[in-house]
């Protein structure tokens, strides 16, 4: 798999990159207030229009999926493929935590390269016509080229370059906090799901003001947006905003009903037992101190209690943590699933489970 490097600070660290003078000098004027305004003006006024000229009237089908969106990307890029269409997935997400919910990447950032960020970013926009991001607040080729190129250039540069160079910029949604306020969020009844979300009380991670900014940001550059069962209000009330639940999919090769279970995967439940399958990412994170979290676990927990005292064979099979790519070996061996009984996204448990049969 190929991959590009990222470096944090990319200022202080290129001019001790190479000894040579000529680099030294280079990088010294380029990054003084003049080389600055330099760089802006030829990149804004020769470089974007000449680019934006040849798109205009050489389009191609060349996308990159700029960001992961669990495994949904990673199977668009391949039909996208055998389709005739140039389409890679790039991975800038840093996390060791998060890469568990990706089943694949073309290329992904290593911190390392003190300029392999840059470097990548640039030949994307001479590469790629169509730039696909997800997740609120994931509209972006990782903080680090954000962070620099607004320092640098302009705010939001990084995003903005690709209108000025005529690329076309798809977004999609995935969760309550992208588009939606929490004040109107809360709203959506018969009872409130904010009510039994850790989250609610922590406007560094959710707040009325949060997903305003994010809001704004979004349909700003976004020319198409990407949902399913959105709640229509505030910035999800937008024309460019669709229902296309055909992003949120799924691969019948990866999910399907005779799926073989390797050994270390198989259960040891008794014949004759009842697995009811219930699963919460980030479960620590997404539960509060009552026990309470959108994925109804508070309900199902003493639920599944009752019945086992009243001598049903029932077991909860209960997953958290567990790879994205490897659960499905789990859920494959249930007999029900509980899911959330609060509200619905995009239903990824949900229609793995019916993929599976």
């Amino acid at each position: 798999m190929p991959r590009c490097s990222i470096q944090y600070d990319l200022d202080s660290r290129v001019t001790a990159a190479h000894s040579s003078l000529w680099f030294r000098t280079s990088a010294r004027f380029l990054l003084s207030p003049f080389g600055k305004r330099l760089v802006r003006a030829v990149v804004s006024f020769v470089i974007a229009p000449a680019i934006r000229l040849r798109t205009r009237h050489f389009p191609r089908k060349a996308l990159l999926y700029a960001g992961q969106m669990y495994y949904n990307t990673w199977y668009l890029s391949r039909a996208l493929r055998a389709r005739g269409w140039t389409a890679d997935v790039l991975n800038w997400d840093l996390d060791p935590a998060a890469q568990m919910h990706y089943h694949g990447e073309d290329y992904r950032y290593d911190a390392g390269d003190p300029i392999g960020h840059l470097l990548f970013y640039i030949a994307a926009i001479l590469r790629y016509d169509v730039f696909h991001f997800s997740n609120a607040r994931g509209m972006t080729f990782g903080g680090p080229l954000a962070s620099w190129l607004g320092n640098y250039f302009w705010n939001e540069a990084e995003v903005d370059l690709l209108h000025r160079c005529g690329k076309k910029i798809v977004y999609s949604n995935n969760a309550c906090q992208d588009g939606a306020l929490q004040s109107s969020f809360a709203k959506w009844g018969p009872e409130s799901v904010c009510d039994s979300c850790s989250w609610r009380d922590r406007p560094d991670v959710c707040s009325d003001q949060r997903s305003r900014d994010w809001g704004e940001f979004r349909n700003r550059h976004a020319d198409y947006q990407c949902t399913l069962g959105g709640n229509r209000v505030d910035y999800n009330d937008d024309l460019r905003v669709h229902e296309v639940p055909e992003f949120y999919c799924l691969d019948s090769s990866i999910w399907r009903p005779d799926l073989p279970i390797p050994q270390k995967y198989l259960y040891a439940h008794p014949p004759g037992t009842i697995r009811l399958y219930h699963a919460v990412g980030n479960f620590d994170l997404r539960t509060d101190s009552g026990g309470k979290n959108v994925k109804s676990t508070h309900i199902y927990a003493p639920l599944v209690r009752q019945l086992k005292a009243e001598g049903y064979p029932v077991e909860m099979v209960f997953c958290s943590n567990v790879p994205n790519i490897e659960v499905r070996f789990y859920q494959a061996q249930a007999d029900i699933f509980l899911e959330m009984l609060t509200y619905g996204w995009f239903g990824a448990n949900a229609r793995e489970a019916m993929m599976l049969g």
